[in-house]
């Protein structure tokens, strides 16, 4: 027994469909979507489906830990003494 909500797989479909005609990202499919085929397609659940098929990729460039914090806020309670 699968637990969750259920997927719908005709937005799936709509998403592999405006990617294939229009080959641009998730943001800019988001409103192609929505004005072609009048559905509300978050860009996120958008480019998931896009890096499921393979077609999107993600960047790891975009997402790394900076190493310093330039101003660390002193806890409360050792500043009051």
């Amino acid at each position: 027994m699968e637990v969750g909500r259920h997927k719908a797989s005709v937005t799936e479909e709509v998403i592999i469909e405006a990617y294939g005609q229009f080959k641009s990202c998730a943001s800019y499919l988001e409103n192609i979507i929505k004005q072609k085929y009048g559905l509300k397609i978050n860009h996120m659940k958008i480019n998931s489906v896009l890096k499921q098929e393979g077609l999107a990729m993600s960047e790891p460039k975009k997402w790394h830990r900076k190493k310093w914090i330039r101003y660390e806020r002193m806890l409360k309670f050792i500043v009051a003494r």
